[in-house]
């Protein structure tokens, strides 16, 4: 019976926050902050990628923007890990506008593809025995203003444990191929 409006969705194999107004009152302000660019979304990606892939992709702490069509997003190389068939990396993503599949499509465009997405991932054969399982790309955080008090905040979700539990496994396999 309550009021609740959704203002931040996520792809439907994308964890994560999600943002809903939980009063009538509460919508301009979301709308307003969505529409104006100015909240700042946080994502981290699993992604898998070959050895041929662009060096600046697969260096820690490289980061870059992607303009393109689907809008402007700004990704951060936080961590590799080498293996036989090629790399692995978590990857910030910081998304300055929001369309379906945006993150998805970026980094596929620069052969860094999303572990176990089924329609723009690479499938190695090395890591298929330590998939996780799903889909690695989670809503981490989001910045905004309180639509009523118009304070500061950032709200966070922590990652899944399935994407630890890969990353270890990964590193693991990579130091026993080495």
């Amino acid at each position: 019976g309550g009021y609740a409006a959704l203002h931040h969705r996520l792809d439907a194999l994308t964890s994560g926050i999600l943002v809903l107004a939980k009063s009538k009152e509460a919508n301009p302000s979301l709308s307003d902050q969505f529409q104006n660019h100015t909240i700042r979304k946080t994502y981290v990606a699993l992604c898998a990628m070959p050895h041929s892939v662009c060096p600046k992709y697969r260096t820690p702490g490289a980061s870059w923007i992607i303009d393109a069509p689907t809008g402007l997003r700004r990704y951060i190389v936080r961590k590799i890990v080498e293996f036989r068939e090629g790399y692995i990396g978590v990857y910030r993503c910081e998304p300055i506008t929001g369309r379906t599949h945006q993150i998805r499509v970026h980094l596929s465009s620069c052969e860094l593809y999303i572990v176990e997405d089924p329609l723009y991932g690479m499938k190695f054969r090395s890591i298929q025995s330590i998939t996780p399982g799903r889909m690695c790309l989670h809503a981490e955080a989001i910045s905004l203003l309180h639509p009523v008090t118009h304070e500061p905040m950032t709200l966070t979700s922590p990652r899944p444990v399935a994407f630890e539990r890969f990353m270890s496994k990964a590193e693991k396999m990579a130091r026993a191929s080495s």
